[in-house]
């Protein structure tokens, strides 16, 4: 049975149910677990906050905008995994508490405790190469609870010093909230609601008389965390349609904005819709992009959720949904909309404003007369033109698309190929697809240094997406909509020491790379011929090597080779000399 047959069933089945089994918040977890740190729990973020494509699966600790604070175990247990990257979640250690059956995670660290420190530069210097996973014996690394296993930091993706913080099932790795345990984080800060949002379901619904979304400001009300819309006009609806929120969580001694926990809807006293977020699984974490307003975040960066569900959301953090929360009324009466927005510790705001039914003959608004290409989403779909060839597996979209497609001459002369619009850039894609496009008039000299790009905006500003040439065409695999070509890149990498005298204070040798397009690929250090352990931090622009003095020989000179690829094996090469 396949993964969408399994939702239907499940949506059925919670038709059926009494919605107020499923009405009251997770209760509590009561555990002995200590706090991974030992300073105030301050969060910069919390449990299901709506991420980039994913939801955030642990809370984000801060450490005071430092670096090398101690991190402790939160309970006894072994390491079972360590994982190093220069991006996600960097420096990261994972931990087994049979005991308990789960498992604890902490990312973005500067170091580990000395024994897996070295541990892990002997496994990164044996496979010769900084990114690594290993998977030590569970008698290997025990660990004590209260134990120092790491040092806070700011590895990987991570924008800022701090700890991300994640606690999860052993059985099935499924992330589940923190703060459902008694840890001693302080909040008795209601969400704050800013917006919300009424939208048309299909081409024949209205709302104020337009077939259009509309997004209207909400402000609180006298009584304590009561909000209304700014204008309190009764919004005319007609056909079928769907509701939306924009609210967000604050904390004590904390100015970020967090994520909710709980969302709720009511018609007219009758709960129609609601999501709780206190566990997921990584292989539903993209479908984020069908809970969210897809189009206000590309266009607007405005996270908007949607409180109604698209066919192929196959997301399992629907506590409740009636008719998959689209409304329609078949009266002409005034309807009350209710919203009730908690954090996990139960802290709640509400919205209420009123619409109004008005039974109107849809079939004189007539549908604009575009071209388009209908691509339902349960089905495998094919596009091809004389220059282009896309293939959807089944299942790439959350609904049908009706897909757009247009062809541009380049106006760049950098770009090898016609201007391929492929539908809309504010439509999700969920899953990759194969697109294929054929360059003109492409000199031989750049056929292993061509590959497809996707173009951002109107101005020259391009991402690498890959490809390699068959039968004329460009293939390669891709995951949004929008403009496509093909380009070129010959120009290795720029590699520029940071320091004059080689060394800085701190011991490193420090560099500044950066790549013009297809990105750094490959990075490759060597001292007096031997293989040696660069670091390279690309939201810095850096690679970096620590001096090793067990590795290296203090009275003599040192000879430095480093080797920087890009992703068409465009490479430079950087010679020197030093000494300790």
């Amino acid at each position: 049975m396949t993964n969408h047959k399994l939702l239907l069933i499940s949506l059925l089945f919670i038709l059926i149910i009494n919605p107020d089994s499923y009405s009251q918040n997770t209760i509590r977890i009561h555990s002995t677990f200590k706090e991974p740190v030992s300073f105030p729990l301050l969060l910069s973020g919390t449990f299901g906050e709506l991420r980039s494509n994913h939801f955030h699966s642990g809370i984000d600790i801060k450490t005071g905008g430092i670096t090398g604070k101690k991190i402790v175990a939160i309970d006894d247990g072994y390491i079972s995994r360590i994982k190093i990257s220069s991006g996600g979640y960097g420096r990261a250690l994972y931990i087994n508490h049979p005991e308990k059956g789960y498992s604890s995670v902490y990312a973005h660290l500067k170091s580990f405790k000395k024994s897996v420190e070295q541990y892990v530069i002997s496994k990164q210097y044996e496979n010769e190469s900084f990114s690594i996973q290993l998977y030590p014996e569970p008698g290997k690394f025990k660990v004590k609870k209260g134990q120092v296993i790491a040092y806070s930091g700011n590895s990987g993706g991570s924008l800022a010093p701090h700890l991300h913080f994640e606690v999860r099932k052993m059985n099935n790795q499924h992330p589940i909230n923190p703060m459902r345990f008694n840890f001693n984080i302080k909040d008795n800060i209601p969400p704050k609601i800013f917006q919300a949002a009424i939208y048309p379901v299909n081409k024949q619904s209205r709302i104020n008389g337009k077939n259009k979304k509309i997004i209207f400001p909400v402000k609180k009300s006298k009584i304590k965390n009561k909000y209304f819309p700014k204008n309190k006009e009764v919004i005319e609806i007609n056909g079928k349609i769907g509701f939306g929120i924009k609210t967000f969580d604050f904390l004590n001694e904390s100015l970020n904005w967090c994520g909710v926990n709980s969302v709720k809807l009511y018609i007219d006293g009758e709960l129609w819709y609601h999501h709780q977020l206190d566990e997921f699984s990584f292989s539903e974490t993209r479908y984020i992009n069908s809970l969210i307003d897809y189009e206000e975040k590309i266009l607007n960066n405005s996270t908007i959720q949607k409180l109604f569900v698209e066919p192929n959301n196959q997301l399992s953090i629907y506590k409740f949904i009636r008719n998959r929360g689209i409304v329609q009324f078949h009266d002409n009466l005034i309807h009350e909309v209710k919203y009730i927005i908690q954090d996990t510790y139960k802290n709640e705001s509400t919205l209420k404003f009123s619409v109004k039914n008005i039974n109107r003959d849809t079939t004189k608004f007539h549908e604009n007369k575009l071209k388009y290409t209908e691509l339902p989403y349960n089905q495998k779909n094919k596009f091809t033109r004389d220059q282009i060839k896309i293939v959807f597996p089944p299942y790439a979209f959350y609904d049908t698309v009706y897909f757009e497609y247009e062809e541009k001459l380049p106006k760049d002369e950098n770009v090898l190929s016609n201007i391929h619009f492929v539908h809309k850039k504010t439509t999700p894609v969920h899953k990759y697809f194969s697109i294929s496009i054929k360059a003109n008039n492409l000199p031989p000299s750049l056929s292993e240094k061509a590959f497809i790009a996707y173009k951002n905006g109107e101005d020259k500003e391009y991402e690498y997406v890959g490809g390699e040439k068959v039968n004329g065409f460009f293939t390669a695999r891709a995951r949004k909509f929008g403009k496509y070509c093909i380009m070129a890149d010959t120009t290795a990498p720029i590699v520029k020491p940071k320091h004059p005298d080689k060394i800085n204070k701190d011991g490193v040798i420090a560099f500044h790379v950066e790549d013009n397009l297809a990105g750094i690929e490959t990075y490759n250090g060597y001292i007096d011929n031997q293989w040696a352990l660069f670091e390279y931090d690309p939201k810095n622009n850096l690679l970096f090597y620590k001096i090793d003095k067990q590795r290296l020989n203090n009275k003599k000179e040192h000879e430095l080779e480093l080797y920087v690829g890009d992703a068409k094996n465009n490479i430079t090469t950087y010679y020197s000399k030093f000494k300790l």
